[in-house]
């Protein structure tokens, strides 16, 4: 595929004013209603707990002032977040907190926007006057997962930008810039490693070897600089112990946890709570169907592993090089998946990053109607389905069964399905990155 030309965006190709084919003014002013009310609702929401000392956002940010003012990491480095991101939150920490709540959701809400519309306008391969309605629809559709993030101040926005945009950069063939941008996300989270590994199994070198040097410079230079070296490496010692041994699904499935809070709707954890001695809540609440010996526990888990990933990797087998670009936007979004149905944890707002994916199967829905002349009423359906799957956070039950891995599971099957029954014949071999 030869590199994408950047172009001279045009007044057509803006999201503000694409004119959508068939859609009547009041479709346009509905679904523009409920992407502004997800930023507002989500933006005001923050500042709200902010002002009273909640959210995981404050949570953060205090934990980062206390080890700046003492000039070492606490009990209160117990988080997500490893050292390298505590040094990259350190500028927050130099703001009034409503300032720094503000700013956050700027910067979060301008990364939700830019993921989707990169997607929309580079990776599905639409006209341009159907660009702004895919990404307005797949905004709608992930609306209450984006203001759970934005309420929260979490990082699920730079989650969704690292792994989306640094496909978009590495097809446009910078791939320097695209290893900086996932650099960034795995400094902060180690959930796009999965991205990371979908780079080297389609055998983009020069992209994971960017990722690899911008990893190395940022896990290791801001942290020393402010706290120098022999305290930034125990902070990574206190991070490892508290969280970092067991931030993977591998070793999750083997700990000796009495609870596991159904707000934690990951696949991990509904297993171990559905087959295991594990309660979903410190009330006793249980959803036990058969309590199994750990081993049996962690079979099953593997077993589902097996089914979830194999397809996976037999789809996603040719190099990117010989490969479409919509054809590799769909294996990045079935990676994306996976990286959320493979994290041990996985509340609300994680969901918000499904946008790649949504974005990608709405995309390939119209493009089929628009070159083929028929309806793609089967994705249609499964997003439909991934919708509707938000109703499980009104139950408890369904969230301590796992319904986020639900939608996760719906997102898989209607990618690989598309996967599996496109042709190759009209992809263009020229290598990307």
């Amino acid at each position: 595929m030869p590199p994408l030309e950047p172009g001279t965006q045009t007044p057509d190709q803006s999201p503000g004013s694409a004119a959508p084919r068939g859609w009547s003014r009041a479709a346009w002013i509905g679904v523009l209603t409920v992407c502004g009310a997800a930023v507002i609702v989500g933006a005001s929401s923050l500042a709200y707990r902010v002002s009273h000392g909640e959210s995981d956002f404050i949570g953060v940010i205090r934990g980062v002032a206390e080890a700046r003012q003492a000039g070492r990491f606490g009990a209160a480095h117990a988080s997500p977040y490893p050292p390298s991101a505590y040094a990259l939150w350190h500028v927050f920490t130099l703001l009034p907190d409503l300032v720094a709540a503000g700013v956050w959701s700027v910067l979060a809400t301008l990364m939700y926007v830019v993921t989707g519309w990169w997607l929309a306008r580079y990776a599905v391969g639409l006209q341009p006057q159907d660009r702004a309605p895919v990404f307005f629809v797949a905004f709608a559709l992930t609306a209450p997962w984006i203001a759970s993030d934005l309420a929260q101040g979490n990082t699920s926005s730079l989650v969704a930008f690292s792994a989306a945009g640094s496909w978009v950069l590495a097809a446009r063939n910078r791939p320097w810039l695209a290893g900086l941008v996932l650099g960034l996300g795995l400094v902060m989270k180690p959930l796009p490693l999965v991205i990371l590994f979908y780079f080297v199994y389609k055998r983009m070198w020069r992209v994971v070897a960017t990722t690899v040097v911008c990893v190395a410079a940022l896990v290791s230079l801001p942290a020393m600089l402010l706290y120098g070296p022999a305290e930034a490496l125990r902070g990574w010692q206190l991070w490892h112990q508290a969280i970092g041994q067991n931030a993977s699904p591998l070793n999750t499935v083997w700990l000796n946890v009495p609870e596991i809070n159904y707000h934690n709707s990951s696949a991990v954890a509904a297993v171990m709570r559905v087959f295991g001695d594990v309660r979903a809540h410190e009330s006793g609440y249980r959803v036990t169907l058969v309590q199994l010996p750990r081993w049996g526990v962690a079979a099953i888990w593997y077993a589902l592993s097996a089914v979830v990933v194999l397809p996976v990797l037999w789809v996603t087998r040719r190099p990117a090089a010989r490969l479409s670009r919509e054809r590799q936007a769909e294996e990045l979004a079935l990676y994306v998946v996976l990286m959320l149905f493979f994290s041990p944890e996985l509340l609300s707002y994680y969901l918000s990053i499904t946008l790649v994916p949504v974005t990608v199967l709405i995309g390939r829905a119209v493009r089929v109607a628009q070159r083929e002349g028929r309806r793609e009423w089967a994705t249609a359906g499964l997003v439909a389905g991934y919708a509707a799957s938000g109703l499980h956070m009104a139950s408890r039950f369904l969230r301590a069964v796992g319904g986020s891995g639900l939608a996760l599971l719906i997102l898989w099957f209607a990618l690989l399905r598309g996967l599996a029954r496109s042709d190759e014949a009209d992809c263009t071999p020229p290598p990307i990155g």
